[in-house]
């Protein structure tokens, strides 16, 4: 057996504090390895997961991070997959229902 294949990846911002890492599952691979960081060339080993997707809920709005992946086996680690980088975008200030109405009122 060998290492594994790197997967590609793809990132979401969910709701400005959760970003949604998603991957092709690879051939062979018993993990995945999430690097992060806040410059490209992510190498900050930040989760070890089993399958995808998954989430990073310790983002600050605002920042812009960047995130790669390497599958993993017992033979090793594959190379890194393509790097994403997201914006962690501030949440949205909900309307109050009285602020709500007074938009409703002036169509």
């Amino acid at each position: 057996m060998a290492a594994p294949e790197a997967p590609a990846l793809r990132v979401r911002n969910n709701s400005g504090i959760v970003i949604r890492l998603n991957f092709a599952l690879v051939a062979g691979a018993t993990a995945y390895k999430v690097y992060r960081d806040v410059t490209p060339g992510a190498t900050a080993l930040i989760a070890t997961l089993n399958g995808a997707p998954g989430y990073d809920t310790t983002v600050v709005a605002g920042t812009i991070y960047y995130y790669r992946v390497r599958a993993s086996n017992a033979d090793g680690d594959s190379a890194y997959s393509n790097e994403k980088s997201v914006l962690a975008a501030p949440m949205p200030v909900p309307l109050s229902p009285t602020r709500a109405l007074k938009i409703i009122r002036t169509f």
